[in-house]
This record gives C-alpha cells, sequence and structure tokens, in this order.
C-alpha cells in the first residue's frame, strides 16, 4: 500500500544546508575540530605519565626517611660540624645564659646542656680566634674568657678537650647553614614532590581553574623560598651576593627569582604530558 500524496497545505522536509552535520558528504569545520579537541584537553581528566607521579612520590618518601634518618647520622660521622650546625641556631640563647646556667639554654646535638670554659684573654688560642670561635667577656674579670663547647659524643667534660668540641660562628659557610637546618630541609624536600604529585594528578580544568592548581602548588614552594631566605639574611648573610648597585636588594631578588622557578615548574608538571585518549 503505498503512501498517500501530502495535500497542498502540508510542509515539505527540507534538504540539510550545505556544511551541516547532517548534510551528505559534508565535513566538520576546521575551526568547530579544533575548538573540540580544546575543550577535550580542558574538561577531559588529566593522568600523568607513571614514571612522573610515582618519581613525585618517591622523592616525598625519600625525604621522609632523612629527615629521620640524617641529624643522627650527621652526629656519628660529622659531630663537629653537626655542633657548629645546632650553635649557628641557638647561639643568642646560649650567649644569654653563658654566664649562669647554662641548663636553661637550648642543649646541643646530643640533648645536653653546653659546658663554659674560663680561659686567660692573654691565652687565647690564636687558631681559636681564626676560626671565629667566639669568646666572651666576663664582667667581673677583664682578663677572663668564657669559652662555650660541647662535651661531645661520649659526653664526658674534658674542659674542651678530647672529643669534646668548641663551636665556631661560621655563617658564610653553606654546609654549617645545612646542617643547622637539616630536617627542615629534608622535610620540605618530602613535602614539596609530595604536593606536587597531587596536584599533578587532579583532572584538567578550565583556565582559571588550572591557573588556581598551579598557584596551589607553587605555593608551598614560594613559603619555603621565603622562609630559607630569611634564614640566609638572619643567620648567614654572608652566603647572600653583595648588593652592589642594584635597585634590588639581593634577598628580595632571589626569592623572586626562585619563586618565579617554582611556578614555572609546577606549571610545567601540571601541563607536561597528554589527556587520555589523545594520541602520542
Amino acid at each position: 500500500m503505498s503512501p498517500a500524496p501530502a495535500g497542498p497545505g502540508a510542509p515539505t522536509p527540507s534538504a540539510p544546508a550545505p556544511g551541516t552535520p547532517g548534510a551528505a558528504g559534508a565535513a566538520p569545520r576546521p575551526e568547530l575540530e579544533r575548538l573540540a579537541a580544546l575543550e577535550r584537553r580542558l574538561a577531559g581528566s588529566l593522568p600523568r605519565r607513571p614514571w612522573l607521579i610515582h618519581g613525585l612520590w618517591t622523592l616525598g618518601v625519600v625525604g621522609l626517611a632523612l629527615a629521620v634518618l640524617l641529624p643522627g647520622a650527621l652526629r656519628a660521622i660529622a659531630p663537629s660540624l653537626a655542633v657548629e650546625g645546632r650553635f649557628l641556631r641557638v647561639f643568642e640563647d646560649v650567649f644569654a645564659e653563658a654566664e649562669g646556667a647554662l641548663e636553661g639554654a637550648p642543649p646541643d646535638p646530643w640533648g645536653r646542656p653546653w659546658r663554659a670554659a674560663r680561659r686567660a684573654t692573654i691565652a687565647l688560642a690564636p687558631e681559636e680566634i681564626e676560626r671565629g670561635v667566639p669568646h666572651l667577656a666576663v664582667e667581673e674579670d677583664p682578663w677572663t674568657s668564657l669559652v662555650l663547647y660541647s662535651t661531645g659524643p661520649d659526653g664526658l667534660d674534658q674542659t674542651g678537650a678530647g672529643d669534646d668540641v668548641i663551636p665556631a660562628l661560621r655563617m658564610d659557610r653553606l654546609e654549617v647553614v645545612l646542617a643547622a637546618w637539616l630536617r627542615e630541609v629534608a622535610l620540605a624536600l618530602a613535602f614539596l614532590p609530595m604536593g606536587w604529585a597531587l596536584g599533578a594528578s587532579l583532572p584538567r580544568q578550565r583556565p582559571a581553574g588550572e591557573l588556581a592548581v598551579i598557584a596551589g602548588m607553587a605555593a608551598p614552594a614560594a613559603l619555603c623560598v621565603g622562609l630559607a631566605v630569611d634564614v640566609l639574611v638572619s643567620s648567614a648573610r654572608e652566603l647572600l651576593p653583595v648588593a652592589g648597585t642594584t635597585w634590588v636588594s639581593p634577598p628580595l631578588a632571589l626569592a623572586a627569582t626562585c619563586t618565579l622557578v617554582a611556578v614555572v615548574l609546577c606549571a610545567l608538571l601540571r601541563l607536561a604530558g597528554r589527556p587520555e585518549g589523545e594520541p602520542a
């Protein structure tokens, strides 16, 4: 049975316009293809290359292990460096208690109180003066100085001899500064890669969301940079470059440069790789 012909008032089906998806043989417009690809990249998932994520998590675990093991290893391998690093952190408080009970001052690396030995000012050792060992004047006796020392690994007080360690204030040596804040450096090396791995694993966002994720990844790194520069300014000024004729102070320039590097690194960690399903 054949269909009845349409009446004079019935609408007739129209053919698809050329260039539309329904047109036979019509290819999609290149602009629409690029827009669809961009939409897939912005709204799709963002799995990273497995080696990148696993490497960041591994760095974090290694940093945690170093934060636990390094202080003890430093005390065992290089006790003099451990004492000088500890002394760099607490010397102001130790100086304040030097003529009183040193038990109230922060302890040495082994958790024992510092000791003070009285020495005749005229008989001070030249090598100690050259090393920068602080000699504190005694108010009631101008001919006597106090020399602070740690009793060393064995804990026996040998008045600065034997394995006792007489620390120097070495603000110009990077290894002493690192020894002073060894645990904090290791913890930063632990938590920063873990945060980056977490941020790099989040699903891809739209542009504003991507900027927020990158800023969140870079914020802890910028905080660590600020704290490190503050430590250098307060305890290790000699390690900073000389200001010279620059109009920006070296600490500020160093902090800004390191923060910019952190932001760029976080952006690369976030944007490197490809969405799932996209060909290599």
